[in-house]
């Protein structure tokens, strides 16, 4: 079975989602994006496009339900850390109102490509401030790729609230320049610390961004997580001190919800995380935050245009953001999303638009046939 490419928001339509719903016009100048499901590269800026839509994909008020839903024909490597998020400054500063940590897309431990859940309903913050102009972000740290990736679409969105202000947990980002790396290699609970420990940020309706703390992801828990090793204890504790990040149980590709599983016990608190949820990695994992710059550039292999395929590779704008991907052609004809290890082991073939084209392993890792569907590039 071939391997699919990636994951990418459907609702509310990202920039510049050809496959959206109820997406806005493209704006004058820009392209629609068909490699929106590749990971982010280092010449892009947060959110890929800083250009926004002229009207937003979706108006939300404070306190209200929301639907976000995904493409079904993506790879979900295993689930992961999922986060959503929203800016008040025009996609600078992110504060979250949501998160599925470990095994989002799934709901329990998985090395699935294939997607179990590909919508998540959850309750806005009630004291999200008022905003025309709110970017909205989905952000993924994928548990099984050939390599650290960090993935991030962003909407455009109107809020109406009443409050001045809200305080609330910074996304994460990591696997993008000057942040730290966080290659999961199948470990669920590899970089549940840098969620842990984020520092918290107040924003308010007119951009402004106040952060105390200082980790090197800001953030405070007012957002719901979601772990399948949660104990039950800690689901009640949630359930009582999660009103203004209520939660409404995820959509499953079979139509049941996860009221009868117990794969999603909610917990509104990082602290409440069993130790269960924790492997030896998590060691080595602490250890990573506190790793240097040349340290991270040693782990994100920095490609030239050559090597990347055409979901991958984007020219940027210095004025007007990223501009749409170009295309890379290689030999041999395929399907496309399908995944091979190419004549050097280093190397492993994804397939685009119906054309192979070549992509490098992490460092220290090799593509190996048995994993291609799955993880190409293994220790």
């Amino acid at each position: 079975m071939p391997a699919l490419a990636h994951m990418a928001l459907t609702t509310p339509c990202p920039r510049y989602n050809p496959h959206g719903i109820d997406c806005p016009a493209t704006p004058a100048g820009q392209q629609p994006d068909y490699s929106l499901k590749s990971p982010m590269t280092a010449d892009q800026p947060l959110c890929k496009y800083t250009v926004p839509f002229a009207t937003p994909s979706a108006e939300w008020t404070a306190g209200q339900s929301v639907t976000v839903a995904f493409q079904n024909d993506g790879a979900a490597h295993g689930g992961g850390h999922c986060q959503f998020s929203i800016s008040y400054d025009g996609g600078n500063t992110f504060v979250v109102v949501y998160e599925v940590l470990q095994y989002c897309f799934f709901g329990v431990e998985s090395t699935s490509n294939t997607a179990a859940i590909l919508s998540y309903t959850f309750d806005l913050p009630k004291d999200l401030p008022s905003s025309d102009s709110a970017v909205f972000a989905w952000t993924w740290i994928d548990a099984i790729s050939g390599g650290p990736e960090f993935y991030m679409n962003c909407a455009d969105v109107k809020i109406t609230g009443t409050s001045s202000s809200y305080t609330g947990k910074e996304i994460v980002i990591a696997n993008y320049k000057d942040y730290p790396t966080i290659y999961m290699q199948g470990d669920h609970s590899y970089g549940l610390e840098y969620y842990e420990n984020a520092d918290t940020i107040t924003v308010t309706g007119n951009g402004k961004t106040t952060s105390s703390g200082s980790a090197s992801n800001v953030v405070k828990d007012n957002s719901a997580v979601v772990s399948a090793k949660t104990s039950s204890s800690d689901a009640s504790s949630s359930e009582a001190s999660s009103e203004d990040a209520g939660i409404a149980t995820p959509v499953y590709l079979d139509g049941s919800s996860d009221e009868a599983s117990p794969s999603s016990t909610l917990s509104s608190s990082s602290s409440s995380l069993s130790s269960s949820s924790y492997s030896s990695s998590s060691s080595s994992s602490s250890s990573s935050s506190s790793s240097s710059e040349a340290d991270i550039s040693t782990s994100i292999t920095t490609t030239s245009s050559s090597d990347l395929t055409s979901e991958e590779v984007s020219a940027t704008s210095s004025a007007i953001g990223a501009a749409a991907p170009a295309a890379n052609v290689g030999s041999g004809s395929c399907s496309s999303g399908e995944m091979r290890c190419g004549t050097d082991p280093s190397n492993f073939d994804t397939c685009d638009n119906n054309v192979w084209i070549s992509r490098p392993c992490a460092p220290g890792t090799s593509c190996q046939d048995a994993y291609v569907d799955t993880n190409p590039c293994m220790p």
